[in-house]
């Protein structure tokens, strides 16, 4: 299980395709949707947690890759969302929908700053993309 995002015109190989875990993605998309507060809307935050083919255009993918970029020398942004992740309810919502104890309980060490750098310049390269 995961979730593929793909590029919808890619100026490299870099934005072609984009692939993370069921258990990598949804802490990835909630830091995205923090750091890109004011670009990425409430129903996007939302659908983005689903493979139902949300849109991001190029613009909006862009100023995603540059809200990511610049958490790089934010660590309080980090702590702060690193803390509210491990206080969310997220985990016991996921129990219910998974039985896999384990896996979910070492779900939040699955986000890491090297995936976020990833992402980011996929979306500088993607074109715009869509969630799968």
């Amino acid at each position: 299980m995961g979730f593929d995002i793909e590029g919808v015109n890619p100026r490299s190989e870099a934005g072609e395709y984009f692939r993370n875990s069921i258990w990598s993605w949804h802490p990835l998309w909630d830091f995205v949707c923090e750091a890109a507060s004011g670009i990425i809307t409430e129903e996007e935050r939302k659908s983005g947690h689903f493979n139902d083919g949300l849109y991001i255009n190029k613009e909006k993918a862009i100023e995603v890759a540059q809200r990511l970029r610049e958490t790089t020398g934010q660590k309080d942004f980090w702590k702060k969302f690193i803390q509210r992740q491990k206080n969310r309810n997220e985990f016991k919502e996921l129990e219910e929908r998974y039985t896999k104890i384990k896996e979910i309980k070492t779900c939040e060490f699955l986000f890491s700053w090297e995936n976020v750098a990833k992402f980011a310049k996929f979306c500088e390269e993607s074109g715009g993309f869509r969630i799968w």
